[in-house]
């Protein structure tokens, strides 16, 4: 059980003065009470009565009674002169001499409370306190031993030599660690403890163990230290230690031991006792999962912050590229409009109603055509029903109209290649009056 947890200042200033008390700690320890003046204006002369509040005030302080009740800082010796009316503190010379000191010490502990160390129950209460406390929380012995000090000074339990407090603090938070290591050996299978063990072991053909390569996150953000991250964590997920429930163990405690076990060698973590070597490699482990699941989040979000900050890279570039070409082009459109919105340009207008003038020139080109065409055929077309036998009536020739167009299609581009009988000048074979075609009810 090691208990040279100290340091050499922790020890010196175990229950003494260490510099001068401050205003705040003067107002809350040094401050005379009426209760305190009443005790203290009974005694006869100024030494004593000076002692006897020095005394007081230091237990209060420090949680116990110095063995020079004189070796006080001068500026708490000024606080407590001026508020028992100005004494001077020259008699305290009187006072370190006397044997009455010892008295005042009887008197304190009588009238105010204060118990020593070992008497109970309030050292079975301390030490179960101490437990607890070591229990749920991986406070270093030396943060603990200080911690220990303070509460011992509150509760009015005059401090012990510092070897026995050390001892006990010591004692109580292996006792707590032991207990812990057992019951997290306890909670895996022994399936589940052969694996961990085989962690500590190193492979054939390796240079280091299991653990010792589990525990090294991916360096570099690439695709393949994506695909070692997840092969990781898969193998992680694979001891099922996450399956083992943890929530009755305070996290601080298997934070800690994750923490060592992440610290130690394999050799160091082997060489423990079996209950505390299991219990940090399961703590481990257990832990291990949730930081390599964060090594995959983040090195996934690297990896696609660098391809989207890779392709705007390159989209800018490729429009500083073409910046050049979009501005000739923005410049020849500016040039363009400039000249349709300008009603003074004659050159615009001027071709705007030749423009027109060519329209109707075509469109009354086109109506003569139609107007000669259809009147060709529908002269040819009574003719044709006259020889024929069939009567025709001389009012329904006059209503005829030359201008029919639904049988000519004035849409799109076309080219003729005409037939020869044409070439010479004839005209199409007319279509069967008696056959009913595309074209009967449009003329």
């Amino acid at each position: 059980m090691p208990v040279e947890f100290l340091s050499s200042e922790q020890e010196k200033r175990y229950g003494c003065y260490n510099g001068e008390p401050s205003p705040q700690q003067l107002a809350k320890y040094f401050y005379l009470d009426d209760l305190d003046l009443q005790l203290i204006k009974k005694r006869r002369g100024n030494h004593n009565r000076l002692g006897l509040a020095l005394q007081l005030c230091t237990v209060r302080f420090l949680g116990t009674f110095l063995t020079d009740p004189t070796d006080v800082p001068s500026v708490a010796v000024n606080y407590l002169t001026s508020q028992l009316g100005q004494l001077d503190a020259g008699c305290l010379e009187e006072y370190r001499n006397s044997e009455t000191k010892w008295e005042h010490t009887a008197l304190i502990k009588q009238r105010y409370g204060y118990q020593e160390f070992h008497s109970q129950p309030e050292h079975w209460k301390l030490v179960r306190w101490l437990y607890q406390r070591s229990t749920l929380s991986p406070e270093s012995p030396s943060v603990l031993f200080d911690i220990t000090t303070a509460r011992l000074a509150e509760q009015k339990i005059l401090l012990p030599g510092v070897s026995v407090l050390a001892r006990l603090v010591a004692s109580v938070r292996e006792r707590a660690a032991n207990r812990l290591f057992k019951v997290l050996s306890l909670l895996p299978s022994q399936q589940q403890v052969g694996t961990l063990e085989n962690l500590l072991l190193v492979p054939d053909k390796a240079r280091y163990s299991t653990l010792d390569r589990l525990r090294h996150s991916p360096t570099r953000v690439n695709a393949k230290s994506m695909l070692a991250a997840i092969n990781r964590l898969s193998e992680i997920r694979s001891f099922g230690m996450s399956d083992i429930d943890l929530s009755r163990i305070p996290p601080t405690r298997v934070k800690f031991l994750a923490r060592l076990g992440a610290a130690s060698r394999s050799a160091a973590i082997a060489r423990m006792p079996d209950n505390k070597r299991i219990a940090t490699l399961l703590a481990f482990i257990h832990l291990l999962e949730y930081t390599a699941t964060d090594d995959v989040i983040d090195l996934f979000d690297l990896l696609v912050k660098g391809l989207l900050s890779k392709s705007k890279r390159e989209g800018e570039q490729q429009r500083l590229r073409t910046l050049k070409d979009l501005d000739a082009a923005a410049l020849k459109l500016a040039e363009a409009v400039e000249v349709l919105i300008d009603t003074e340009c004659e050159d615009i207008n001027q071709r705007y109603r030749e423009g027109q003038e060519d329209q109707l020139g075509a469109l009354g080109l086109v109506v003569n055509v139609i107007v000669l065409w259809n009147t060709y055929y529908m002269d040819a077309a009574v003719n044709e029903l006259s020889s024929l036998g069939q009567a025709t009536n001389r009012e329904d020739i006059a209503r005829l109209s030359p201008l029919g167009r639904k049988h000519i299609n004035m849409l799109g581009r076309y080219y003729f290649l005409l037939a020869e009988p044409i070439l010479k000048g004839e005209l199409r074979p007319l279509r069967d009056p008696n056959a009913r075609e595309e074209f009967d009810d449009l003329l």
